[in-house]
């Protein structure tokens, strides 16, 4: 569970893991878990500790100048079509990601190559595959704040 709370210089969030009685717990006298009524069910959270657990946060507000960038929000809403997802437009795309802008349209025909991957982004991994559609792919899973890559 995350619990946040709105603070003058933005907001304060915890994370606390709350853990109940598992199912063997919760129908002794019971048929299944389905018939345990409500309060049986709560009170096998309140017997149990709560424990914290670490928040990182991967927003783009925060990520890019915690929350304090007043020019994020209009970067964020701004779209960049990119033409070529080789050795320069590749580079260039994640830089642009990382400058905080919200939506990338990449464009590229072409597979990756062997040949390509000294002077690539993409790795050996992705040898066969296009380039676009992979970049795609390794900029919203190293970006999870950016609105979209297509």
């Amino acid at each position: 569970m995350v619990i946040g709370v709105e603070t003058p210089t933005g907001p304060a969030l915890v994370g606390v893991v709350l853990k109940g009685g598992n199912s063997r717990e919760l129908t002794k006298g019971f048929r299944d878990i389905r018939h345990v009524p409500d309060r049986i069910v709560y009170q096998s959270f309140a017997a149990r500790p709560v424990q914290r657990c670490a928040l990182s946060r991967a927003d783009g507000g925060w990520v890019h100048g915690r929350d304090h960038d007043a020019e994020f929000a209009s970067l964020a809403s701004k779209s960049v079509l990119v033409v070529g997802c080789g050795a320069l437009g590749a580079p260039l795309a994640r830089l642009l990601v990382q400058a905080g802008v919200g939506r990338l349209v990449l464009v590229d025909p072409d597979d990756l190559a062997t040949h390509n991957t000294s002077r690539h982004v993409l790795g050996n991994h992705f040898v066969g595959r296009n380039k676009a559609a992979s970049l795609a792919t390794t900029l919203r899973r190293d970006f999870p704040h950016v609105r979209e890559v297509v």
